[in-house]
């Protein structure tokens, strides 16, 4: 009976552990390069944002504030070598990276934050706007445009194209009571903004509730409406649904505490289901443990249908949920475990961790990717092989990290795998 078992031992490591690597890349263009956001391509290849930092200093009232940082756009092709690479921005201000996507006509929706000093009636603030860029094919500019200028700090985390071609912003709207407060009563609220396919602005909402909300995810329905998930202060989590118009439909708030010990977080992405469901990714802070991947699925009535938790006994937390073309899921984050579900070791500080589950939340693989220092995954999307582009950081020059080439500082890490 032995050698069966053994047979079968052996089969179940290669299940977990077959994925490989296929390539490996990292960047670096300044002292500190900063990764945001992957996307799959038509030609099989990937783009990728991030934001680098400049030498140049910023100075208000003989102290230095920041450094000048722009936003580096990187194409790269199936075999992970760059075709062209754009850094947009100019010198006046800092810009922040925060999402890229190829569009309907072959070209590429850009967006980030734009961070500027302000003089007006005699007072220097800083102002912050969300600035959106169409670029071509080529990474060419084809127009771009300023939103929500002001102090109150708004926070653009998502973009979407919608079936008419134009886009669908939402974010978050921190708002600074009139007196000087504890931090802690800052207000934040939800905004959604529909453009269209030239930037011009349809309608914008902005949603006010008691407390204070984050907007993390959104996810656009068939019928035009959208789904919106996050955190708030008193709820600790929420699903909000909208209409194609920006019409407020109904909130809805899961697991609170419903097993007598762990605590659910914010919503960090939505995923369809065929059954016409879908998958939620959030954290949850679990007893005796820090946080785990805490993932949830829902019916088309959006009720609760199951929910897991992934982890170790050490933080492990979430970033995105990628669908597979077999009707799976790839979870991807950042985990500082090596042991409960994380069977395939930590190899030091911070890894990647993807975990690949199946339509009822059982796992099929799990990988952990980086060196002996911190590696900070940023986002996992599905490739038109079938393999994943993995992005992040990584201050590694070891284990898996064999394409470093510096030895000190924070590199962008592009990772190509198959399943």
């Amino acid at each position: 009976m032995k050698t069966p078992l053994l047979f079968c031992f052996w089969l179940s490591s290669l299940t977990i552990f077959s994925q490989s690597i296929v390539w490996e890349k990292t960047f670096n263009k300044s002292k500190y390069d900063h990764f945001e956001y992957i996307s799959p391509t038509l030609d099989g290849g990937c783009i990728w944002c991030g934001d680098f930092q400049s030498d140049t200093a910023v100075y208000y009232e003989n102290i230095r504030v920041s450094y000048r940082s722009k936003i580096l756009v990187m194409k790269l092709n199936a075999q992970g070598v760059s075709e062209w690479e754009k850094f947009y921005g100019g010198d006046s201000s800092d810009y922040q990276a925060k999402y890229i996507q190829q569009t309907q006509d072959g070209g590429f929706i850009l967006f980030g934050m734009k961070y500027y000093l302000l003089t007006k009636m005699g007072r220097t603030n800083w102002n912050t706007s969300a600035w959106v860029v169409k670029l071509n094919s080529t990474g060419n500019v084809e127009w771009e445009k300023c939103y929500f200028e002001t102090q109150e700090n708004p926070d653009i985390i998502i973009i979407r194209q919608a079936k008419d071609g134009g886009f669908l912003l939402g974010g978050t709207l921190i708002e600074y009571p009139k007196a000087k407060t504890s931090i802690l009563d800052l207000k934040r609220s939800l905004f959604v903004c529909k453009i269209d396919t030239k930037g011009d602005i349809q309608w914008r909402k902005i949603f006010k509730w008691k407390g204070s909300y984050s907007l993390h995810c959104i996810s656009l329905l068939p019928n035009g409406s959208f789904l919106m998930g996050g955190g708030a202060s008193l709820t600790k989590n929420f699903l909000i649904k909208v209409n194609s118009k920006g019409k407020y439909l109904w909130t809805k708030n899961y697991g609170e505490k419903s097993d007598g010990g762990s605590e659910r977080g914010a919503i960090y992405d939505i995923q369809p289901i065929l059954d016409g469901g879908y998958l939620l990714a959030g954290m949850s802070l679990q007893p005796n443990k820090e946080t785990d991947f805490w993932i949830f699925n829902i019916n088309s009535k959006m009720q609760l249908k199951w929910e897991k938790f992934y982890g170790g006994s050490k933080v492990d937390a979430i970033k995105n949920i990628s669908p597979t073309t077999d009707g799976a899921f790839v979870l991807s984050g950042r985990t500082w475990s090596s042991d409960g579900d994380v069977k395939s070791a930590n190899k030091g500080g911070s890894d990647y961790w993807l975990v690949k589950i199946n339509a009822k939340g059982e796992t099929i693989w799990e990988k952990t990717l980086g060196g002996s220092n911190n590696d900070k995954l940023g986002r996992v999307e599905l490739a038109s092989d079938g393999g994943y582009f993995v992005g992040g950081e990584t201050d590694s020059q070891d284990g898996d990290v064999k394409s470093a080439n510096r030895t000190r500082g924070n590199q962008v890490w592009i990772i190509k795998i198959k399943d």
